[in-house]
């Protein structure tokens, strides 16, 4: 493996930041109560702005929100790293975000 660009590691952080907030919604926990859930004096406005990846997730958060959600942190780094650094991934993921193409008249 290559060692990832500055721009693929954002992109990571950022993938990663966008996961925990897919699985908070999908788990209906308010910033509130993950806070609370996560006991480390973390303020929703704090938690905010992780999840909207403008402050760095550190691991022992990452690991601590993942308790919270019942989610494994691999599980969240594994689909960040394929969704940003795994070239099939990515062109999984690009073929995706394509319009559908105009069908043929026959």
């Amino acid at each position: 493996m290559t060692r990832p660009t500055g721009e693929q590691l954002a992109d990571l952080e950022a993938a990663l930041a966008a996961a925990l907030r897919w699985r908070r919604r999908e788990r209906a926990v308010s910033l509130r109560k993950l806070c609370g859930l996560i006991d480390d004096g973390l303020l929703p406005s704090g938690l905010c702005r992780m999840l909207n990846g403008e402050t760095p997730i550190t691991v022992r958060r990452l690991v601590a929100l993942c308790a919270a959600l019942d989610t494994s942190p691999g599980e969240l780094l594994d689909q960040a790293c394929r969704a940003t650094l795994d070239p099939v991934a990515r062109c999984d993921v690009a073929a995706l975000l394509e319009p559908p193409a105009d069908p043929v008249p026959s």
